[in-house]
């Protein structure tokens, strides 16, 4: 399997819908306190399933940069990102992998590629958003050496805390 990396044009891919499925062994319950906030790991002890969908390119996204990964002409993977001018960030908004192809470092050499463009661009930092719930992914963003920057606790609703999907916010800065 020779797998490999290449920018993509966005209008080739602007408006496909995305069907995004995880498994999650557990979720990071948030317990909040009067300055400060505490997040320990939960097992559900059999592991669930979440999804949810999406669209590559939104019409709220202005110049959407992406890339993706291929095994031979199959495109098995993508990372979407945009820069944030007013803080001079690149945020990644969509980071997808076929199931299939999961647990192989792809995900890690698509994050790679957005260091590479917030390098490129001189942006300050990457930055991403996941789910309390996203183990998996947690663990990904932080061995690719992202840290934790915020929280967001109503982000899906008002039951986020409740429903085990609070929004926590990483990222990468760019030496």
């Amino acid at each position: 399997m020779t797998i490999h990396v290449k920018e993509l044009n966005p209008e080739e891919y602007r408006g496909k819908k995305l069907d995004i499925k995880y498994s999650t062994p557990g979720y990071y319950d948030v317990q909040i306190g009067m300055l400060s906030f505490t997040l320990k790991y939960v097992s559900f002890g059999e592991p669930r399933e979440v999804s949810y969908s999406d669209v590559i390119g939104a019409h709220w996204l202005q110049n959407p940069v992406l890339y993706g990964a291929f095994d031979g002409d199959k495109i098995i993977g993508f990372i979407e990102m945009y820069e944030e001018t007013q803080n001079n960030r690149l945020r990644i908004q969509n980071l997808i992998v076929h199931p299939d192809y999961r647990g192989k470092g792809i995900g890690g050499d698509l994050v790679n590629a957005s260091k590479y463009v917030a390098a490129q661009r001189k942006n300050r930092m990457v930055v991403l958003q996941t789910q309390s719930c996203n183990i998996n992914a947690i663990k990904r963003y932080r061995k690719s050496g992202f840290e934790l920057v915020g929280i967001d606790t109503c982000s899906n609703s008002n039951e986020d805390i409740e429903n085990h999907n609070v929004r926590l916010e990483y990222g990468y800065r760019i030496k």
